[in-house]
């Protein structure tokens, strides 16, 4: 649901690899279209480039060599209409660089008219006509699917400017003719296989940002998706706002807040309205 769009800028990278097992949670709602979900991602990271290296020797060098990692990983998300699980890995080249690769299969529960089917990829998918189809109980899509996604993460922070950029590409299929609305995208998807395009921007200013103190970043966002055998597309801009506050805890290496607020900027069915997601994570 939010995971993709949320999960990964909480400000945003680990500052450094304390553990070698690292566990990072997440809970998240969003409105217009509802949807609500968690994730729990546990990694195995392997610390590139020792404190001790000459690399690090000078305060930029540590600054953006720091965090660097390799890592594999389990990933599992539940939300009230699917379970997924999978494994991935990841590559934290410098502070302001992340990569990842996952892949997850699907079990879908047959709720909230996940997966419905449509004959068409033009057919109506509005909240009106999905409504009218589950009342046939007719077209309930898959129970099971699997997907691999690509993520590409680049962050920087000049003085109190902080931005994220986060891109990703994710083949989807269930393996089976016809087209399927995506909940997660608010789209259809082809169910022999389809790729979704996703990006999202953050881009703010930082405050209070000393040391001791909490964190607040204040800014907007642009995201964007599109779905490649569909053609479906939808566009949402408005205020972002990250909040990471002081960690005293020696188990808990932090722990944000993000909310999103705006419109949705294209959609079939939604242009102008609003839109609205929030989550929590906190990472062990």
């Amino acid at each position: 649901m939010t995971g993709a769009l949320l999960a990964t800028l909480l400000l945003v990278l680990p500052a450094e690899v304390r553990n070698p097992v690292v566990i990072e949670a997440n809970a998240g709602v969003r409105y217009n279209p509802l949807g609500a979900a968690t994730s729990v991602r546990v990694t195995l990271r392997q610390h590139l480039i020792a404190r001790e290296s000459r690399l690090r020797s000078t305060q930029l060098g540590n600054t953006l060599l720091e965090p660097t990692s390799v890592g594999v990983a389990t990933h599992t998300e539940l939300t009230p209409a699917y379970l997924r699980t999978g494994v991935g890995v990841e590559a934290t080249p410098a502070a302001f660089w992340r990569m990842r690769a996952t892949w997850q299969g699907f079990a879908h529960f047959g709720t909230f008219n996940g997966l419905m089917s449509f004959d068409d990829r033009r057919a109506h998918h509005d909240p009106a006509s999905i409504r009218e189809r589950a009342r046939t109980g007719r077209h309930h899509g898959p129970a099971i699917s699997q997907r691999v996604i690509l993520e590409n993460l680049l962050q920087m922070r000049i003085w109190r400017l902080v931005a994220a950029d986060q891109a990703t590409a994710e083949g989807w299929s269930a393996h089976r003719k016809g087209w399927f609305y995506s909940g997660e995208y608010d789209l259809l998807m082809d169910g022999t296989g389809d790729v979704a395009l996703k990006n999202i921007l953050v881009v703010g200013l930082g405050l209070g940002m000393r040391p001791r103190m909490p964190e607040m970043v204040v800014g907007g966002f642009h995201a964007f998706t599109r779905v490649l055998r569909s053609e479906g597309q939808n566009q949402q801009a408005g205020l972002a706002i990250l909040h990471t506050p002081v960690m005293d805890a020696w188990w808990l290496t932090r722990a944000g807040l993000i909310i999103l607020a705006g419109i949705h900027l294209q959609d079939r069915y939604k242009t102008g309205q609003p839109y609205f997601a929030a989550q929590v994570s906190v990472t062990l």
